[in-house]
């Protein structure tokens, strides 16, 4: 894990998602890449646009070229090895369309307001669209505390696999790392198995298995077990099931994206 992409843009999310990604780049003594998107509204219907929205995406630009000037200015002081670069486009479009090379795409999650972007197409997108580690920070978080216990929500899947395989180079910085099923059953590897892959890879992890009471959803048992640990992050899979179903019924990933108070590294 050396590249790390952050989707900059001048919302309320971003400082939290620059501090954060500055602290992994350091961590992994990797490269930062800042794209900095500019979106261009296409509205009303066939996308025609009236004056008042061109007007609107000019000021859009001026603002976003303001806003990578800053983070140059502020990046040529941090001590690590950066780019920014300019796009302009969907949020969603122009980071899959950048994310070949990378291995860590920076994220926030869905930000209380309802300014755009749309923080969970956004990671929704990169994690089912591309081939590297997603982290979705909260807009209020100040630090990544990767010394922090860490938690592996773990379900056998084959995301789940790919999550864990991906973020081993943050897991082996963590305090402890704890290995987390509810409900496990015979469908993939087993918590165990998890653990002693980890093992190998030279990360010692506990198991803990949880029984779900048949009323709450799995996520909540995992969001009190990171909350119990104070973990600095989770790692888990996304959208073991189809997204459209999570979309109109909600799912597990779906909810940890909107209620999670720690950051997740998600896969699929």
């Amino acid at each position: 894990m050396k590249n790390v992409l952050l989707l900059a843009h001048d919302d309320a999310g971003q400082e939290a998602r620059l501090q954060c990604a500055l602290d992994v780049t350091r961590a992994i003594n990797g490269t930062l890449t800042c794209l900095n998107v500019t979106h261009f509204p296409f509205f009303g219907q066939e996308f025609v646009t009236t004056a008042g929205d061109m007007i609107a995406f000019a000021d859009a630009q001026e603002r976003e070229a303001r806003n990578a000037s800053e983070l140059r200015r502020r990046l040529a002081a941090e001590g690590v090895s950066w780019e920014v670069l300019e796009a302009t486009g969907d949020f969603a479009d122009m980071l899959v369309a950048n994310a070949a090379m990378t291995d860590l795409i920076v994220v926030s999650k869905r930000l209380a307001s309802a300014e755009q972007p749309d923080m969970m197409a956004v990671a929704s997108r990169a994690a089912m669209e591309t081939r590297a580690l997603v982290m979705v920070v909260p807009e209020d978080i100040e630090r990544l505390a990767l010394d922090r216990p860490a938690l592996v929500a773990w379900d056998g899947s084959a995301p789940g696999m790919a999550a864990m395989r991906a973020a081993m180079p943050l897991l082996a910085l963590a305090k402890s790392v704890t290995v987390f099923t509810v409900d496990e059953d015979d469908k993939g590897p087993s918590a165990e198995h998890a653990a002693r892959y980890l093992s190998r890879n030279g990360i010692r992890a506990e198991v803990t298995h949880k029984k779900s009471d048949g009323i709450f959803p799995p996520d909540v048992p995992i969001r009190a077990a990171c909350d119990d640990l104070r973990v600095g992050f989770c790692v888990m899979g996304a959208y073991g099931r189809s997204k459209r179903i999570q979309d109109l019924f909600g799912g597990v990933t779906r909810r940890m994206l909107v209620k999670t108070g720690c950051p997740l590294l998600i896969a699929h």
